[in-house]
Order: structure tokens, then sequence, then C-alpha cells
């Protein structure tokens, strides 16, 4: 019985270390875009506002 219970304890360590392995090495999810920061936000949305008041200008 000795000899069974090694070698359960030994498949179970083998099983946790391969798992665990493989957890890490995985590739995480690509993301759909990359993330923008609030200065890029500010500028893309100073130049929109820019855009609006030159067409107004032009109709008027």
């Amino acid at each position: 019985m000795g000899a069974t219970r090694l070698y359960s304890l030994l498949m179970l360590a083998a099983g946790l270390v391969t798992g665990l392995s493989w957890m890490g090495c995985r590739k995480s999810e690509p993301l759909l875009h990359p993330p923008i920061n609030e200065s890029q936000i500010k500028a893309f949305f100073d130049a929109k506002e820019a855009q609006a008041r030159q067409l107004v200008s032009q109709v008027n």
C-alpha cells in the first residue's frame, strides 16, 4: 500500500505542476483596441470642437 500511495502523491504533484505551468503560459486575450489615455481623449474632443466651429462659421 505504501508504493501505491507514493505513486498517487507523485501523480497528484505532477498534475499540479502541469496545470499551474499551463495557466502561467496561457496567452491573455487580445484587446480590441489599445487603451486611450485622458490626454488623447481631450485632444480628440478639442479637434472636433474646432471642426464644428469652423463648419458653423462657413454656413453663417
